[in-house]
């Protein structure tokens, strides 16, 4: 993906009403929703993407613990630091900051020992190297420090991507998920089948216990989105779904994208005619903790 392009980030904001639900849940699993004030919260929305996990923070934690929370949104994306930072000022969110970071390699950086929390919002399994992210994460967490992230079980945008690729002509097969978030990870122990176990909440457990963590829990959260029909549906998914799928197969979307948007319209027509168009999302929401 081109993470220059000044079109990626407002792409990526539209898909908060997929995404945000879930940043609630993690907000909510953190405690933060019934923080008392009676402590610091010191937090990095990592690979924070548009600023969702901070939005959520600044929506659900009581203005006591607000008083005595700072955020540092941070993100490998140029263009998205900058896009979160307007935000911060638009919102007059006290106490965040944003900056640019890899979440591989904190270190040039942010300090060890220094957060309460760290939050990341369907992007700790999609680095190439998801295992230097989870050890970064404990270096950078205070002892006693939560770690708090979400892994995509049910992508609601896939099935109907899968037959209105089928409808264009030369267009490449979309894979299984599993595949296509393996597609993403560079870095493996154990051969190139590792890379389709980034989706398996027993797999990841594991490697986040492996970085140092302890009380690692998962939990399924699930959320619905409704258009009106495929036309709706069509226009409003297309170009988010091409970005999704240049993270796979880069300039080759390029060669099929002017169809794409007809084509899902196509699909999703096929399959629900000219009713309310539903799609389901599952999410696992994983909390750690360090020792």
């Amino acid at each position: 993906m081109d993470w220059k392009n000044m079109q990626v980030p407002e792409r990526y904001k539209l898909g908060e009403a997929i995404t945000g639900p879930f940043a609630a849940h993690l907000v909510a699993l953190s405690g933060f929703s019934t923080a008392d004030g009676s402590s610091e919260l010191d937090v990095l929305d990592n690979a924070c993407g548009t600023g969702v996990v901070t939005f959520q923070l600044y929506e659900h934690a009581p203005a006591i613990a607000r008083a005595r929370m700072s955020v540092v949104c941070a993100d490998l994306s140029p263009l998205m630091v900058e896009n979160v930072a307007a935000r911060i000022a638009a919102n007059g969110w006290v106490g965040a900051t944003a900056q640019v970071a890899d979440a591989q390699s904190l270190s040039v950086t942010l300090p060890t020992d220094d957060f309460t929390h760290v939050l990341t919002n369907f992007a700790a399994c999609h680095l190439p190297d998801p295992r230097a992210g989870f050890r970064e994460a404990f270096r950078v967490l205070r002892p006693g420090g939560t770690l708090a992230f979400t892994v995509w079980k049910a992508v609601g945008w896939y099935p109907h991507t899968a037959r209105a690729l089928a409808l264009i002509p030369g267009a490449p097969a979309l894979p299984p998920y599993a595949d296509f978030v393996g597609s993403m990870v560079t870095a493996t122990e154990s051969g190139e089948g590792e890379k389709r176990k980034w989706v398996d909440p027993a797999f990841i457990e594991a490697r986040v216990r492996e970085a140092g963590f302890t009380e690692v829990a998962t939990v399924l959260r699930e959320n619905a989105t409704r258009m009106a029909g495929a036309a709706e549906h069509a226009q409003a998914y297309s170009e988010i779904t091409k970005l999704m799928l240049s993270m796979m197969w880069g300039d080759k979307v390029k060669e099929f994208g002017a169809q794409f948007e007809g084509a899902l319209e196509r699909a999703v027509r096929e399959e629900v005619g000219d009713g309310e168009v539903v799609l389901k999302w599952e999410a696992y929401c994983v909390i750690a903790k360090k020792a």
